[in-house]
């Protein structure tokens, strides 16, 4: 497995660090520009130091996953005023340290991608493969930078060459020209790793490093999200998307058990199309997985977990709701566990009654029938709770099990902060969804539906022993209207947690995201029922800032690229910051 150790940093970027915050860098993180490579082992050290940075605590180690999750929408926080509390209520201020920190990582690996392909333009020793094989990888990560900048800030510097002294400050580039670079840069990776054999058996492929393959993926993707945002069937992003994916379906294969994909001992998996290497035993200074430290509920892994962020009860109940017997809802989320002094423990929608035993009740099974069609299980009536778990979700405001926990990110093995898990940045579960969205665009439908959403449900029902009820599979009849809102609410079931949510969302624009994201939580009559009675205290639930939309739908610009950036002015900012 490659180990993406960091070797000392360009001697230039030193000399540059004190013009701009954004160059400020831990040299152990860098490139070594001593030398031009000079053979393969000189490239391959570097190269780790590129792939490095995207295992940082900056990007997608910790604070990459906060940005994305916590202020998805779907996840809750403390109202006690901190940059979690930001994220959940979407108030974020300009001086958020999680934004900086993604900010910051993202354009460090980029940075370092650049000196990486300057050096290996220069380097006359390596064999035209060696060429070719380098400079693909770099490119490609060097673009799935861009792309998470571009989606989670919108304009954005476009930095291509080596940070000098000349070229730290930086005007934005509007957010399609940056995507269109992205662009430039996938396609190059499919040239340049185009020699590649690769196996037809996606088990014994590497997912560690990009192939033709991944690049093709991406680039579906990319046209996916720009057909999302142009938000009509007319956009001919929706065609770019198909034919890009056409070329990998098939070349992947899904899970046979969706929690497969999240043991802590999943290392590798025919369904992973990238996955970055998380290690403990190799990792450097602010380098490696911890969100197992964020997610997880307090003492229940070997090492430190906080519970920082929680899943949303308007979420989980939409969720179990539209699926009550889905194996993927306890597979994606923690509400029953046992904690360090093997106590048993409870988060919604359970609650401990203690006497003869420790049983967990399930609220919602108490007030829902879940067969009875005039029961709505996405948004329980509160007037049905008992007193016991009306105490318990809706009037207690100290710290409490109000809300169940992410499972995805959850290492039982942890240490310290660290978790030893791989993170599966894309898998064929996503593109197998993408396409599904793009085929009902381009006005099939049942095609979508048959050959690529219900291929998803199966696996889910599958992965239960015996055979889960849910989720059934969808009905061929639907519209295409129909098919538009559940493609979208289906992507959150089964993708949630995975580090792209925040983008996910936004991707059809305000609408679709005060409709399914926003009024979801305020309509939800338990979160509406906590929320007003002290919205001052830690430990309640929010309402979320409908007069904001727009505004939320693109994190600020931090404080410190603004001030430091002379070629940024006021104006720069995103609207509503």
């Amino acid at each position: 497995m490659k180990k993406y150790n960091i070797i000392p940093f360009f001697l230039l970027l030193c000399l540059c660090i004190s013009c701009n915050d954004l160059l400020e860098e831990h040299p152990k993180y860098m490139i070594s520009g001593n030398n031009l490579f000079e053979n393969e082992s000189d490239a391959t050290l570097a190269l780790n130091g590129c792939y490095g940075y995207l295992t940082s605590w900056d990007v997608y180690g910790q604070a990459g996953t906060e940005v994305q999750e916590g202020a998805s929408g779907l996840f809750w926080a403390q109202t006690n005023k901190s940059i979690q509390d930001e994220f959940a209520s979407m108030n974020i201020l300009t001086n958020n340290q999680l934004t900086k920190m993604y900010w910051s990582g993202l354009y460090k690996a980029i940075a370092n991608c650049n000196i990486f392909l300057s050096s290996l333009d220069a380097s006359t020793s390596l064999s035209e493969t060696a060429h070719r094989n380098f400079r693909g990888q770099v490119k490609f990560l060097r673009g799935l930078c861009y792309y998470n900048l571009a989606f989670t800030f919108g304009d954005v510097p476009l930095r291509l060459d080596p940070p000098a002294t000349d070229n730290v400050n930086m005007k934005k580039t509007p957010k399609r020209q940056v995507l269109e670079q992205v662009e430039r840069d996938w396609l190059d990776v499919i040239d340049d790793l185009s020699y590649q054999e690769i196996s037809d058996d996606p088990s014994k492929r590497d997912s560690g490093t990009p192939s033709v393959y991944t690049a093709y993926a991406y680039l579906a993707k990319l046209y996916w999200m720009l057909a999302s945002e142009d938000n009509t069937p007319s956009s001919p992003y929706w065609l770019k998307a198909k034919e890009q994916g056409l070329k990998v379906i098939g070349k992947y294969e899904l899970e046979t058990k969706f929690s497969t994909i999240f043991n802590a001992d999943t290392r590798e998996s025919k369904e992973s199309i990238f996955r970055l290497n998380m290690s403990i035993s190799s990792v450097k200074d602010d380098q490696g997985n911890r969100n197992s430290w964020i997610f997880s509920p307090q003492n229940s892994t070997s090492g430190i977990s906080w519970g920082r962020y929680r899943i949303a009860k308007a979420f989980y109940d939409e969720f179990r709701g539209t699926y009550p017997n889905d194996p993927r809802v306890d597979a994606s989320i923690i509400a029953l566990w046992t904690n360090n002094a093997g106590t048993a423990q409870a988060a919604y929608p359970y609650y401990i009654v203690k006497g003869s035993g420790r049983n967990a009740v399930d609220t919602l099974k108490c007030i829902i029938d879940y067969n009875d069609p005039a029961n709505n299980p996405i948004n329980p009536d509160t007037m049905k709770m008992t007193d016991q778990s009306k105490n318990r979700f809706l009037r207690s405001g100290g710290d409490h099990q109000g809300w169940p926990y992410l499972a995805k990110t959850f290492d039982k093995n942890a240490t310290t902060q660290r978790s030893n898990k791989n993170v599966f940045v894309y898998r064929y579960a996503d593109l197998l969804l993408i396409m599904a969205d793009v085929e009902n665009e381009l006005g099939n439908t049942a095609y979508a539906i048959d050959n690529y959403v219900n291929p998803v449900l199966t696996r889910a029902r599958n992965s239960a022993t015996p055979v889960a009820a849910d989720p059934q599979n969808w009905p061929t009849t639907l519209t295409q209207s129909e098919a538009r809102v559940k493609i979208f609410k289906e992507r959150q079931f089964e993708l949630f947690g995975e580090g792209f949510t925040y983008m996910d969302v936004r991707r059809r624009g305000a609408d679709f995201f005060q409709k399914y994201i926003m009024e979801r939580n305020n309509n939800h009559t338990m979160t509406k029922a906590h929320a007003p009675s002290n919205p001052g205290a830690n430990f309640f639930d929010r309402l979320l800032p409908l007069e904001s939309v727009s505004k939320n739908l693109r994190q600020p610009i931090p404080v410190e690229e603004m001030n430091n950036n002379t070629a940024l002015t006021i104006a720069d900012q995103n609207p509503g910051y």
